[in-house]
């Protein structure tokens, strides 16, 4: 009848399930006994009974006990990753409990920041259309809710924070914040910039820099553009040259992949106002059409420029750690180039600045490259050490910003931990390098540890050589083709204590790249990449899952071929996941941007190993060199029965290895 029997003494095992905790042996005395159980996780945990005591008595009794998340005590933040100028990149925002269970009861809001620079960066509440918003609300019901953060302006790193502060972010207090790093990376190229070096005398050369840029103004490193160039002088006193001397007459300039910029120098002998122009049509300046030209004019005189002074050319703001190239000029009193003069100069650094020293000045120009691992601003100042008998008066300023604040970091639970060490483990690729970045009040790159197992597996440590102070950390990983994932950010507070903070488990998602980011609608789409071993990796196309998958070999490389043929014209966004062979599944990787064109793009992977590199380079010259007309008709790309110039500048703008 469930009456208590108070003269029973006796004792049974409680079982439990789960991950709880304080099952056993009870002792039962007067009819009653009692034990604490616990759990760190949300979850059913079954109780159920064991006589181990011989009682003797029906112990069938079982219950479930419901442990519930606690109270919301941090965010985090899912799918940081890589995007372009202009675009949209999807985020969930969740809201957990102090161990990391899902909380979805009550409504949260959650506000959000962004450590760009840009005046025009947003957060949006939709991936297309939508209002832009400044806060996001986690509704009763759920655990997370989706954002999408809008950005022009290319940067390496942008922190991305969620927080429950309405004003600024402010780290593990009441909610811990999340924060993810990001890159904003130029869209595709949309315009060539020429510089304006000034006038120049009649006889002489003065050096140009052509530059990409894509339509928000940032400047693109991807790909090969051969830049054709054109004055509106008579044909016959112009010329343009790859050197400031000597070298060689050209008629394009070319802006290789990874570089922003070409330089080239132009010659001439008629004096009058003329207009330089660089095109990417190789007939004749085409305007906007495909890459919009670049048109600078030039004066030309008959007398020539003499130099009176050395300037210093202005120079943009650098992160610590990252050189500036800083520019001198022999200039006349207008500022135009003495593409005559020839010298030296010593350039003078503030503070902890290094690179000063003798600047040899040639054909009137002449540059060093300037570092600062510390935060400042640093003075620049001429000694006429090379007795030009010029005005070295000019003075620039160069500053050197730290990398932005983390904003709270991906916060471990509870309070920041004093440790005077760390220690990173967790699952790469065989053969990948491991990058340690610490920012804080300075910045500094600790490491770049090669991974030699063969699982990919890594440990790196840390001990007595990380100052003391609050400082983060960025864990990333560098496949063997140079490809990177994004960092993993990780705040903490170092102190000088003994304790060593392990930050174990970690996995990356696999990396992604194209053997050519532009790819004609209906071809397929090589794209290729890092994994664990024996990984199943998983794809989606403008986040939108696809069928194929592909599987990682023993060394970690991966390989699918994607077909594009339902895919619209423009630019789409693909990323990728793994599975591992434990059913481990890691997050997403960056998002990669490529484009399907409607304009023929010929097969250019002449070896079929996934990439477009300079094997593919040797074999189309070596076709190209060729005495046999049947092999040298190989390299005729566009397929009008010649092998010309046009087919160079095919192949050399198809090669844009990811």
């Amino acid at each position: 009848s469930g009456n208590l029997d108070t003269t029973f003494n006796g004792s049974v095992t409680l079982n439990v399930s789960g991950s709880a905790t304080g099952g056993g042996v009870v002792t039962i005395t007067n009819g009653v006994g009692t034990t604490d159980v616990s759990d760190i996780k949300a979850e059913d945990v079954n109780l159920t009974l064991i006589d181990s005591g011989s009682t003797g008595l029906n112990v069938s009794s079982s219950q479930i006990l419901t442990f519930a998340p606690g109270a919301v005590k941090q965010f985090s933040l899912i799918d940081a990753g890589e995007m372009a100028a202009g675009t949209r990149l999807a985020f969930s925002v969740v809201r957990k409990d102090q161990y990391g269970n899902l909380v979805t009861s009550g409504l949260t809001p959650v506000y959000l920041y962004s450590s760009s620079v840009s005046a025009n960066k947003r957060f949006y509440d939709s991936a297309t259309g939508g209002s832009a918003i400044t806060e996001i609300d986690i509704l009763n019901g759920t655990s997370s809710s989706n954002f999408w953060y809008y950005d022009e302006l290319a940067t390496p790193v942008v922190i991305i924070t969620a927080s429950d502060n309405s004003s600024a972010p402010d780290g593990a207090v009441g909610i811990a914040d999340a924060s993810a790093s990001i890159q904003v990376v130029p869209g595709p190229i949309n315009k060539f910039v020429l510089n304006n070096p000034g006038s120049m005398s009649a006889g002489t050369r003065l050096g140009y820099t052509v530059s990409r840029e894509d339509s928000f103004g940032n400047e693109v490193t991807s790909g090969i553009n051969l830049v054709y160039l054109y004055s509106s002088s008579p044909s016959s006193g112009h010329k343009f040259y790859d050197s400031a001397s000597g070298g060689s007459v050209i008629t394009f300039a070319v802006i290789n992949n990874g570089a922003p910029s070409a330089e080239f120098w132009y010659y001439e002998e008629n004096p009058g106002s003329w207009t330089v122009t660089a095109s990417d049509n190789s007939s004749a300046p085409d305007g906007i059409l495909g890459v919009g030209d670049a048109s600078q004019g030039v004066t030309v005189s008959a007398a020539p420029i003499i130099a009176t002074k050395l300037s210093i050319s202005t120079v943009a703001s650098s992160l610590v750690n990252a050189p500036a190239t800083v520019t001198v000029r022999a200039e006349d009193d207008s500022g135009n180039l003495d593409t005559t003069f020839n010298g030296s100069v010593t350039l003078n650094v503030s503070g902890s600045a290094t690179g000063g020293g003798v600047v040899t000045i040639t054909n009137g120009v002449g540059t060093a490259t300037i570092n600062d691992a510390v935060p400042e601003t640093v003075t620049l100042s001429l000694t006429d050490s090379g007795v030009t008998g010029l005005d070295v008066s000019s003075e620039q300023y160069l500053t050197f910003t730290s990398l932005p604040p983390t904003g709270g970091g991906n916060f471990l639970v509870g309070a920041l931990p004093l440790i005077s060490g760390v220690r990173f483990s967790g699952r790469a690729y065989p053969g990948a390098k491991i990058n340690i970045l610490a920012f804080g009040t300075s910045t500094a790159v600790l490491t770049k540890s090669a991974v030699g197992s063969t699982s990919g597996s890594f440990t790196v440590s840390f001990q007595n050589a990380i100052p003391t102070g609050d400082r983060s950390f960025g864990v990333s990983v560098q496949d063997p083709d140079g490809r990177t994932t994004q960092a993993l950010v990780y705040g903490v507070n170092l102190r000088n204590q003994a304790d060593l903070l392990q930050i174990s488990n970690i996995t990356f998602p696999p990396t992604v790249g194209f053997s050519q980011a532009t790819v004609t609608k209906g071809s397929q789409l090589t794209v290729v990449g890092y994994a664990s071993p024996g990984a199943t990796v998983s794809f989606e196309v403008d986040n939108h899952p696809i069928i194929l998958t592909a599987t990682a070999a023993s060394n970690g490389f991966y390989q699918l071929l994607y077909p594009t043929g339902d895919l619209s014209l423009g630019s789409h966004t693909l990323r990728a996941k793994e599975i591992d062979v434990s059913g481990e599944s890691s997050t997403y990787s960056v998002q990669k941007v490529f484009t399907v064109s409607p304009l023929l793009t010929p097969q250019v992977d002449f070896n079929h190993d996934g990439k477009v590199n300079v094997l593919d380079w040797s074999i189309f010259l070596s076709r190209w060199l060729s005495t046999d007309p049947k092999v040298r008709a190989l390299d005729d790309l566009n397929g009008d029965g010649r092998v010309d110039i046009q087919d160079f500048s095919i192949f050399v703008r198809t090669m844009k290895p990811a």
